[in-house]
């Protein structure tokens, strides 16, 4: 009388584990670098879209978004005097420049800073530690 088996043997399901952990090792770290450098890219895009639209006010009102005599001291480029146009008013100035709304954190959920002396947000800003995370 034959015996015959029909599952897998121990060193089957060894090196079938073994092939899982390996594929595993490599794919695992690769896939958080890959998040990470998409985030750094999009923050660098959004930091650049701030810094234009810092420009485009400045060329069209005169004067940057800041409000010079009450917010000199301020990092926060949100709470600047982005009303401040020569015609619109309030809300409509605003939605001028920001037709959705204006960005207050990066996509790593760090807030924008301001450096008030050149009046653009630096690069580099809000990183946090060197490997992208914190702010």
């Amino acid at each position: 009388m034959k015996h015959s088996s029909k599952g897998f043997t121990l060193m089957e399901m060894l090196i079938v584990v073994t092939i899982i952990g390996i594929l595993s090792a490599i794919i695992i770290p690769r896939l958080f670098t890959s998040t990470t450098s998409a985030k750094k890219s999009a923050r660098e895009a959004e930091r650049q879209t701030i810094n234009s639209q810092i420009e485009l006010f400045y060329f069209i009102e005169g004067v940057y978004p800041d409000g010079t005599a009450s917010n000199e001291t301020s990092s926060d480029y949100i709470s600047a005097a982005w009303e401040d146009c020569a015609i619109e008013t309030a809300q409509a100035c605003v939605n001028k420049y920001w037709p959705e709304i204006i960005p207050s954190s990066d996509p790593l959920n760090c807030p924008w800073t301001w450096d008030t002396t050149t009046r653009r947000i630096p690069e580099g800003n809000s990183l946090g530690d060197a490997s992208g995370n914190g702010c």
